[in-house]
């Protein structure tokens, strides 16, 4: 789930010259909002139009960012660098966000890191689109915020908790397709909910939803990993909610998974930073944490997977 950051940062570098002077050359970029270049998935910058500076993260990396929760570290050099630039004039993000950078402004003053540790955190919300509310499905947070994978309801036990997990009780057949009926506060209404065999167990938690003692999921004749398609008696109902027809099928696989990414956020700080310029004279040393900012606005993923079969 989200989890949420910010950071203003106004920092000093001191530029340490082979005379033993030092000069003070201030970055701020305070009250700056991160950017990213969205046909280049990573190019992160920040631009302060007061002073035409600008600082750009820039890397490559085969890590799904976007797709995946989670924190990533990238080794800052100069091939995935972090640079400075001060302009002479107007900096807009069409500057970094070109294959060929325009000829105007020109850069008057650069740094470029040799070493540090880009820190990625992404954070997003998982929905599974069966109409029940994350809290309704047995979703845990910790102190901090995060999915508790082991306190969160996972009732087929499946790996994927209740929330974002498209079937929850395992049975092949979609929670959507279960029945569910929500009352006027958004929780589920027992009353209404389908209860096929009345054991107290709503269908859609219940891996046997006749009560015939034959698996939902192995109600499957056809073997096509979908009970809702299985008729033995064309007069009557789905043989998985037929308590009459209890024709087993062992069936030792679940289906396909699908559920929607959203709300993607990824907060990007940087670490231990060593900046030189042209002449190779560092710039900075010993920085702790620059949090740069989050992304936010990222479009929606949709997730597909087959959970590994456990039972």
């Amino acid at each position: 789930m989200k989890k949420l950051f910010f950071s203003l940062f106004f920092i000093s570098f001191y530029l340490g010259c082979s005379d033993g002077d030092i000069i003070v050359t201030d970055f701020d970029f305070e009250d700056q909002t991160l950017q990213r270049c969205t046909d280049f998935d990573f190019v992160f910058f920040l631009i302060n139009p007061d002073v035409n500076e600008t600082l750009v993260l820039q890397f490559t990396s085969s890590e799904p960012f976007f797709e995946e929760e989670g924190e990533v570290e990238i080794q800052l050099s100069t091939n995935n660098p972090i640079v400075y630039r001060r302009f002479d004039g107007e900096i807009t993000a069409d500057y970094f966000c070109n294959a060929i950078p325009p000829a105007s402004p020109l850069v008057v003053e650069e740094f470029v890191s040799t070493a540090g540790v880009a820190r990625l955190i992404t954070q997003a919300t998982e929905q599974d689109n069966d109409g029940i509310d994350a809290d309704e499905e047995g979703l845990v947070l910790t102190d901090l915020g995060e999915v508790d994978e082991l306190l969160s309801q996972d009732t087929d036990g499946d790996g994927l908790p209740d929330f974002m997990d498209d079937d929850d009780d395992g049975d092949n057949v979609p929670t959507s397709l279960e029945g569910v009926q929500l009352d006027d506060t958004g929780a589920v209404d027992f009353e209404l909910s389908q209860d096929t065999d009345g054991d107290g167990i709503l269908d859609y938690l219940d891996d046997d939803d006749d009560g015939d003692g034959v698996l939902t999921r192995n109600e499957d004749l056809d073997g096509d990993l979908n009970p809702t398609n299985d008729r033995s008696d064309e007069n009557a109902a789905d043989d998985y909610l037929n308590p009459d027809i209890a024709i087993e099928t062992e069936i030792n696989e679940f289906r396909e998974h699908t559920f929607i990414r959203t709300e993607i956020e990824v907060t990007v700080s940087v670490t231990n930073l060593d900046f030189r310029n042209s002449m190779g004279q560092e710039v900075i040393r010993d920085i702790t944490e620059i949090v740069l900012g989050t992304i936010t606005g990222l479009p929606d993923i949709t997730i597909t997977l087959t959970p590994e079969f456990n039972n």
